[in-house]
């Protein structure tokens, strides 16, 4: 499924996040990342208006959807744990913001009761045998969007200084759209 992230040379079958810095990185940025996983300081080529952002809408969900289907593909355990955010942001053009991200923290109903379910730590697949983490993220009550910005993070927890990987997606949520439903991140790759 092409995300913005995704949207390439290699066309929309090839998939991949972003990690916006090392221990450099975020020692000179004070650990903050452009909003869709490029460097803070760098070219914002995942964002509106970059080479790779290309507004493309990649999911449709009518309003009164109260949830969505995640599949997250881990190819290298860095502990850590899972975050989703999302935007009504409506503009393809400009970049979206952060605070309106941070606005709209998404539960996973799979989530950790101490992060008020809101993180997911994900076993180690070395472990468990299972690279392939399912989840179900609760929808904001009352957001509807023609572009919504559906930002995932995995901030990671065994690296000297964190390793942020951040991947955004466009979605749209309309009342009374009738639509098949998939699952959101089909098996990205990290």
């Amino acid at each position: 499924m092409p995300l913005y992230n995704f949207v390439n040379s290699f066309g929309f079958d090839f998939y991949a996040s972003l990690y916006c810095f090392w221990l450099q990185e975020y020692i000179k940025t004070g650990g903050k990342c452009g909003v869709c996983g490029d460097g803070y300081n760098g070219p914002r080529e995942h964002e509106a208006g970059g080479k790779y952002a290309k507004g493309i809408i990649v999911e449709q969900l009518p309003a009164g959807s109260t949830e969505m289907k995640t599949t997250i593909q881990i190819t290298s355990y860095h502990k850590g744990y899972f975050e989703f955010r999302i935007c009504p942001h409506n503009d393809i053009r400009r970049p979206v913001a952060q605070e309106c991200l941070d606005e709209y923290l998404m539960v996973i109903k799979e989530g950790t009761p101490e992060s008020s379910y809101t993180r997911y730590y994900p076993d180690n697949p070395m472990v468990t045998g299972m690279d392939k983490y399912h989840l179900t993220l609760l929808i904001p009550r009352g957001i509807q969007c023609e572009q919504c910005v559906l930002q995932w993070t995995y901030n990671t927890g065994n690296s000297l200084g964190m390793v942020v990987f951040i991947i955004c997606i466009s979605i749209f949520i309309i009342f009374n759209y009738f639509y098949s439903f998939s699952s959101i991140f089909d098996d990205l790759l990290i």
